[in-house]
């Protein structure tokens, strides 16, 4: 149970926040270097399965596929209007939430 007049529990191997701005504002250290290099990621266009054109070659292969759906073009087949205790041949009615 937790006691609100006992010291918080401590966590080994944890960077303060302050200690994370020293590391960040230190040019000699390789962490400024390394935490930039992250977040320029997020500024580059870059995709979980690698960068922007291997993606595009991979979905240009793709494409030439006889079933190839665009998925930017296609939509997800909506689930069935929900129903009521009368329906008796219901697929989801084992999986509804009373």
């Amino acid at each position: 149970m937790f006691d609100p007049s006992s010291p918080p529990p401590s966590v080994n191997n944890v960077v303060t926040p302050r200690e994370i701005r020293d590391m960040i504002m230190d040019i000699t250290l390789d962490f400024q270097k390394k935490m930039v290099e992250y977040l320029e990621t997020f500024c580059i266009g870059q995709f979980l399965t690698g960068a922007k054109s291997e993606v595009s070659e991979s979905v240009e292969n793709q494409s030439q596929d006889v079933n190839y759906h665009d998925s930017t073009t296609i939509l997800l087949t909506p689930p069935p209007p929900p129903c009521d205790d009368s329906c008796k041949d219901c697929v989801w009615k084992g999986q509804r939430k009373s």
